[in-house]
């Protein structure tokens, strides 16, 4: 695995606002859950296209931990979380751990850590962090 990376390219080309955007969804998924239901995610929407000033915002990882790949992600507006998914894959076929669109969670009964905390969520924490208030194995490892 690499200890580190390099961006680079022309200047005004968005190296920065990658920068800004990992920072971003480091502190959501960090400190989501921790904060009061009433408080906003501080997500700033791209602004310079009318179309998208109102829409969610995207973040989306993929991600190795002990040989098991990961693709983990969310929507967010600054009041609250849209739609969250993480799916693994053992081999090469994905499989869905939880999904959640709204204000429903669909958990696969392979993801036991995530049973019955669906409706400990808040519309503004992320399920993820959910579960690893609640000491969930696959959820604190993907998290550290």
């Amino acid at each position: 695995m690499l200890k580190g990376a390099v961006i680079y390219g022309a200047n005004a080309r968005g190296k920065s606002n990658f920068i800004r955007a990992m920072n971003t969804m480091k502190r959501i998924v960090m400190f989501s859950f921790n904060q009061a239901s009433t408080k906003s995610l501080d997500v700033t929407p791209f602004l310079l296209n009318t179309e998208t000033e109102k829409k969610p915002s995207h973040f989306e990882v993929l991600f190795e931990i002990l040989g098991v790949r990961y693709r983990y992600g969310f929507e967010v507006t600054h009041i609250e979380i849209v739609a969250e998914w993480l799916y693994e894959s053992k081999k090469n076929a994905e499989k869905l751990l939880f999904i959640r669109h709204g204000d429903g969670i669909e958990v696969a009964s392979s993801y036991k850590e995530g049973l019955n905390l669906e409706e400990k969520t808040r519309n503004n924490a992320l399920f993820l962090s959910v579960v690893n208030q609640f000491n969930g194995l696959i959820s604190k490892r993907i998290i550290k």
